[in-house]
């Protein structure tokens, strides 16, 4: 059986070269539990009060009004307060814990024996998640293909170590808190692994199209088959087998959910507010970076915009254009990987007639 062009395209880049250095580069990140801890620390540590009984007062001086300041009218607090949760404790006061409620209480803290008592990372849920899925993407491949991060490094001479979480976070300008370059450097590195930006995730993420091994024996190549198999996409010789792995799934959609930490954003400009930038771009990149859609492949997204069940024969054909599509057999019906988001209400008007021309803004 020959390969078509986006079946070629999508199992090219899971070769087991693409998979080696995608290895070693998940093997170099924190685990969000890691971030968390990391982050808490330097932000003590910027602010100067890790490891030292430092005064409010003692702050302020040096650093300006970090703390029980407000931005803009709204009364809102900056980031470094709505991120972390700082604990203060006086001796004449009890503790308190800094929030929008507490500023007013705050106040009636004497500046010259009120200390921080701790600071914690309460916030950059998101990424904290995504850093966790990565780990277990890391972790998943090596079971399936067995593979040894630090070989791999030297074989492919990846500098690994550009991954791993900087040493310093955050720096104090004029007034308040703000990240560093370098963090700023590797949290573009970390959104260049996520789909669709990384080549050999989204492909991951696009094998999982949840047809049935009976289906999909007559539509991709024998090769292609097992490499579904020996990544554990399929995990069953069972005819009735289903070419999706819920882990796999769950983590790389995981990734799409990601957001910019702290004072960074991703700036992507659309007006789907119902998708993250992520998805959105995941979805814009299958409609640009495609062939002109076939008559047969529109009716597969009209299927998914009306929830219709599938006959036997129609998830049959279905396998056809699976794997060229971010689509996904869920049960009978097919679905968008954003089903509830992308898949259903007026978007899916719109996206349903999504053409390679086309660029969703």
């Amino acid at each position: 059986m020959s390969q078509s062009s986006a079946e070629h395209d999508l199992f090219g880049w899971l070769d087991d070269e693409y998979l080696e250095v995608l290895v070693v580069k998940l093997n170099a990140l924190p685990s969000g539990d890691e971030f968390r801890r990391r982050a808490a620390e330097a932000i003590e540590t910027t602010v100067g009060v890790a490891g030292a009984d430092r005064t409010y007062d003692e702050i302020q001086k040096a650093h300006g009004g970090l703390i029980g300041v407000v931005e803009g009218d709204g009364g809102r607090l900056p980031w470094w307060l709505r991120e972390f949760k700082w604990t203060v404790a006086s001796e004449q006061l009890s503790e308190l814990e800094l929030s929008d409620s507490t500023l007013d209480e705050f106040e009636q803290y004497p500046r010259e024996s009120t200390y921080i008592q701790s600071i914690e990372l309460s916030g950059a849920e998101a990424l904290s998640k995504a850093l966790d899925a990565f780990v277990a993407l890391e972790g998943s491949l090596n079971s399936a293909l067995q593979m040894d991060p630090a070989e791999l490094e030297a074989k492919h001479g990846i500098e690994a170590s550009q991954y791993e979480l900087p040493d310093q976070l955050f720096m104090l300008p004029e007034s308040g808190v703000a990240t560093t370059d370098s963090f700023e450097q590797w949290f573009g590195r970390v959104l260049n692994l996520c789909p669709p930006a990384e080549p050999t995730m989204t492909a991951l993420l696009r094998a999982n199209v949840g047809t049935e091994r009976r289906s999909v024996g007559h539509a991709i190549t024998d090769e292609n088959l097992q490499r579904l198999e020996e990544l554990k996409i399929l995990e069953s010789t069972e005819e009735d087998a289903r070419v999706f792995n819920e882990a796999y799934y769950e983590h790389l959609t995981t990734l799409l959910e990601i957001e910019g930490p702290f004072d960074l954003v991703i700036n992507i400009e659309h007006d789907k507010d119902e998708l993250t930038d992520l998805q959105y771009l995941y979805y814009q990149s299958w409609a640009v970076d495609t062939e002109r859609r076939l008559a047969e492949e529109q009716r597969w997204l009209q299927a998914a915009r009306d929830n219709t069940n599938l006959s036997e024969a129609e998830r049959f054909r279905f396998a056809n254009y699976a794997f060229r599509m971010p689509l996904r057999l869920d049960s009978d019906q097919v679905v968008f990987t954003h089903q509830s988001r992308y898949g259903n209400s007026n978007a899916t008007g719109r996206s349903s007639k999504l053409s390679p021309n086309t660029v969703i803004h």
